[in-house]
């Protein structure tokens, strides 16, 4: 089926792009019309397109359970088509007469190169996609849950303990471990050239935190990206009174709360330092800095990191709908192991 590249332009171009660029992506994209009961993926089948749904809803289908939504404008199939070699880890039913458009995997790149801020696009669209699955998730595993450990205390910020940071930072800044290798564990950074990893480690500056600070607030703007460098950060969610929901620990080498730079919106967990530490931070102003390659790449690895996490927490998720529990509250066992799967999905999201 023909596609109309120009009445979704303001998608997937810039409006200034010429007729040459016009006719390769016309080429590139194909439409599927899908009546409603159809199914567009099957779960674990291998991966071969991504897709943009333009019309019509789609349901999301884990081990049998519905666990969210696709609506138009939403991409799909997103992180697994920068995997070689993924399995779609979803299954895809149309709930209404749909219309999706869908590009192969392998088109990507040569498209990418030919047309100008298209891979850029892509990634945008994918990370917005993402992002909201994973505050879809975020919701249904809070209505599972009730705070059931202590909050972590407040520490007030007064000159003195201001001043006393700063000497602990200068103290140790010898202690601080190198920022390359960190970035080149990330997913999708570990063949980036040269250059464009140093552009990207001049993005961040590094600071030392001590054992009990709160480093990220819960309901707060997100407004900056941290890599653990050393130490040990906890991630505590839904926070009442001196309750919490405890998820993830976290180990050096974990990037928190970069999803929130590239789709603005408030935090969705609170991180509090476990042990002295040292941490990499990224804040707005350098990451809409951030050019060329290493732009791309820190998209794709935001990408790719996000998406196997939503995948490990959708499907314990899933599995729970699927079993004997019957509503309320989780049993303490069932709901550490989810609150561990969804801490995560805070390790590359929202934190």
């Amino acid at each position: 089926m023909a596609v109309d590249i120009e009445r979704l332009r303001p998608l997937l171009a810039p409006s200034d792009l010429g007729r040459s660029h016009v006719t390769i992506l016309e080429r590139a994209w194909r439409e599927q019309a899908l009546r409603m009961g159809e199914t567009l993926w099957e779960q674990g089948s291998a991966v071969g397109d991504l897709g943009l749904l333009v019309a019509g809803d789609l349901r999301v289908f884990v081990d049998g359970e519905e666990i969210g939504a696709v609506d138009p404008g939403d991409v799909v199939g997103e992180a697994s088509a920068f995997m070689a070699g993924a399995h779609r880890s979803a299954t895809l039913h149309a709930d209404a007469p749909s219309r999706v458009l869908l590009i192969d995997v392998f088109e990507l790149d040569r498209v990418s190169q030919a047309v100008p801020r298209f891979q850029e696009r892509i990634l945008d669209l994918g990370l917005r996609s993402v992002a909201k699955r994973i505050r879809a998730t975020d919701a249904r595993i809070a209505r599972l849950s009730h705070g059931i450990l202590p909050a972590p205390a407040e520490r007030p910020t007064t000159g003195f303990a201001r001043l006393w940071k700063a000497l602990l930072q200068a103290g140790r800044d010898s202690a601080c471990p190198a920022l390359a290798p960190l970035l080149r564990r990330q997913a999708g950074l570990q063949h980036l050239s040269e250059p464009a990893i140093d552009l990207l480690a001049g993005s961040f500056e590094a600071h030392a935190f001590a054992e009990g600070d709160l480093l990220l607030r819960e309901g707060e703007p997100g407004d900056c990206a941290l890599l653990l460098a050393a130490g040990e950060v906890q991630v505590l969610r839904h926070v009442r009174r001196r309750m919490a929901d405890v998820g993830a620990t976290f180990q050096p080498g974990v990037l928190v709360g970069a999803l929130t730079l590239a789709v603005p919106g408030a935090r969705t967990a609170s991180c509090v330092a476990i042990s002295d530490g040292w941490l990499y931070r990224m804040d707005r102003a350098a990451y809409e800095a951030l050019t060329g390659r290493a732009l791309l790449a820190w998209k794709e690895c935001m990408l790719a990191s996000l998406g196997l996490q939503l995948r490990n927490a959708n499907a314990l998720l899933a599995g729970f709908q699927a079993g004997s529990h019957a509503g309320g509250p989780l049993p303490e066992p069932q709901l550490q192991r989810l609150l561990q799967a969804a801490g995560a999905l805070q390790g590359v999201a929202g934190a």
